[in-house]
């Protein structure tokens, strides 16, 4: 007997130190593993948005840095999320990575040493594309050149893709939200909540892809078990699967949650669907947008989902409504689709 309790042990002491020589533990730079990219990266850091391509065929690329302008913080955490939407195939596919940079000193030199990869894919065909590889991969470290100028703006590579910033002077919020008294057609509250609701879905696309399972059958692990995730730049969100008859109800509820540097979400949003995702979504998300982020100042939101109707999990019909600064206007379901998100069409 005590024989076979030993042989045991032995087998299974084997069996882990083979689980653990699998491992690669040491693809990460000493300065990625002295920092922990799970944490949020706090309310100093800053936000910059690249788009490109044109309406029909887009990516979207947002970077997030800890402490605000490079050149002013050699080493901090980063997020980079990537949207690629095509009307071709009616699909929009979402990258999100987080991990660490570096600047070396006295160069224009920015390494990235990526730690962990998510990804997720919204479409409305059964035969999703396959879109390249976004920058940078999981546990591969890639060198870019940078600038920043005097327009708070940052480049990244070469030849350089141009990152404009979120907030402040110039910065891209100020299309959404202005006390510009010339701006005065009769569309511009559905322009500007169109603008928002583009700038607020980034936020929304990066709570759901950080959760593993999202989509699937893994969403049952949180099946009477609400679960915390951290906001990438703060706050937080529980996630909860609270019935599965006659309809399965997902709740995502946001505290504060920030997950693009400046814009707050609070509240709950809720999808009821069957096995085939259709359904519908209910409730209201606030959101609150830091007056040191903008040169307006700070001004408060809330999108409701309460006529929102899912086919296939996703919209298919209905209104999302929009209320920014108490003025409140319905933004067709159409706008926020895959293959329909006119990313582009936010610069002037």
């Amino acid at each position: 007997m005590k024989n076979k309790i030993n042989i045991t042990i032995y087998i299974f002491i084997i069996f882990v130190l083979l689980i653990f020589s699998s491992c690669d533990m040491g693809s990460y730079n000493p300065i990625a593993k002295a920092l922990d990219p799970f944490e949020p990266l706090g309310k100093d850091s800053r936000s910059w948005l690249s788009i490109s391509g044109e309406k029909g065929e887009s990516v979207t690329r947002f970077i997030v840095l800890q402490q605000g302008v490079p050149s002013h913080r050699e080493t901090g955490g980063y997020v980079l999320i990537e949207i690629r939407d095509s009307s071709f195939n009616s699909e929009t596919d979402i990258k999100l990575i987080r991990g660490i940079y570096s600047i070396a000193p006295l160069t224009d030199r920015i390494t990235f040493y990526p730690y962990t990869e998510f990804s997720g894919s919204y479409y409305r065909t059964s035969s999703p594309a396959n879109f390249p590889d976004p920058i940078g991969k999981e546990g591969e470290s890639y060198t870019l050149d940078y600038s920043y100028n005097s327009s708070d703006e940052l480049s990244l590579g070469s030849p350089a893709v141009l990152f404009r910033p979120l907030f402040g002077s110039g910065g891209l919020i100020n299309l959404v939200y202005t006390k510009d008294p010339s701006i005065n057609s009769s569309d511009s509250d559905e322009v500007r909540s169109i603008q928002f609701m583009l700038l607020y879905q980034i936020g929304i696309y990066a709570s759901q892809v950080i959760v593993p399972g999202f989509g699937g059958t893994g969403m049952m692990t949180y099946y009477n078990s609400e679960t915390p995730f951290n906001g990438l730049i703060y706050g937080k969100e529980w996630i909860l699967m609270s019935k599965l008859l006659p309809l399965a109800r997902v709740d995502f509820t946001y505290q504060d949650m920030d997950n693009i540097a400046g814009m707050e979400m609070s509240g709950l949003l809720r999808t009821d669907s069957n096995a085939k995702g259709n359904g519908n979504m209910s409730e209201t998300v606030s959101v609150h947008v830091d007056d040191s982020y903008t040169e307006s100042g700070s001004f408060e939101a809330a999108v409701s989902y309460d006529s929102i109707e899912l086919t296939g999990t996703i919209p298919s019909a209905g209104n999302y409504t929009v209320t920014i600064d108490g003025t409140e206007t319905d933004v067709a379901y159409d706008n926020l689709i895959p293959g329909n998100l006119d990313y582009p069409g936010m610069f002037p």
